[in-house]
Parts: structure tokens; C-alpha cells; sequence
């Protein structure tokens, strides 16, 4: 982003990421991200955002009124890693995502997982 005023070109003053009107920028192009996301994973969520990177947590059943679906289990359908890359290619212009990775959650990621989820139980269960 520029800011308001300046010219285009090589020359402009860019903004930096703490400005304001970055921040405002980033946050309104995560949140159409996710709302994209949440449209083919319902249950899509932010897990970290930090800098100009974030990383979403999906999960691996999609809906089944997409088009061209997979081979299904009943009305449940599962992605492969060509569909998710398929998917983000298709929308990179219109989000304009510079850089991506799809990777597994690690051991450590789902161990956490489960930890956090205990003791979220054990808090709940002693309130």
C-alpha cells in the first residue's frame, strides 16, 4: 500500500506494516480470506497471524454441494492436496496471496491440541 496522495511508481513512499492504514488493510483482507475459507471449510480458523503471514487450520471434509466432488463417503467428501492447491491457485489474484504452504499439523501441533482441550475440561468441569 501507498500512502494517500503519492504518486505510483517506483519512487512512491510504501507504507510499513505498523501503520495504520496497513494494519486496517491486512486485517479486512484476513477476515475475506477466512470468510472464503470458512465457504469450503466450516470450520477454517486463523491459528496465527503474525507480520504480513498467516496460517489457517482446516479441516478435511468438505461440503458436499461443491462442484465436481471427490469419491464421497456418504454426504462427506474429503480434499486432496491438488484440490487445496487447485483452490488457493484459483483465488490468489483475488486475495492477492504472494506466497502459500500446505503442510500436515506436526505431532507436536495435535499433541498441543489435546492438551489445550484438557485443560479447557479441567477449567470447565472446577467452574
Amino acid at each position: 500500500l501507498r500512502r494517500a496522495g503519492h504518486e505510483v511508481g517506483p519512487d512512491a513512499e510504501l507504507l510499513p506494516e505498523d501503520a495504520p492504514e496497513m494494519r486496517a488493510e491486512l486485517d479486512l483482507r484476513g477476515q475475506r480470506i477466512l470468510s472464503e475459507l470458512r465457504l469450503l471449510f466450516p470450520g477454517a480458523r486463523c491459528v496465527e497471524a503474525v507480520s504480513l503471514t498467516c496460517a489457517y487450520q482446516l479441516n478435511d471434509v468438505r461440503r458436499s454441494s461443491r462442484s465436481s466432488p471427490p469419491a464421497s463417503v456418504g454426504q462427506q467428501h474429503t480434499w486432496s492436496v491438488g484440490d487445496l492447491f487447485r483452490i488457493i491457485e484459483e483465488r490468489k489474484d483475488k486475495f492477492k496471496i504472494v506466497d502459500y504452504a500446505i503442510t500436515q499439523a506436526s505431532l507436536e501441533h495435535v499433541f498441543n491440541q489435546f492438551a489445550t482441550q484438557d485443560q479447557d475440561a479441567g477449567t470447565d468441569a472446577s467452574a
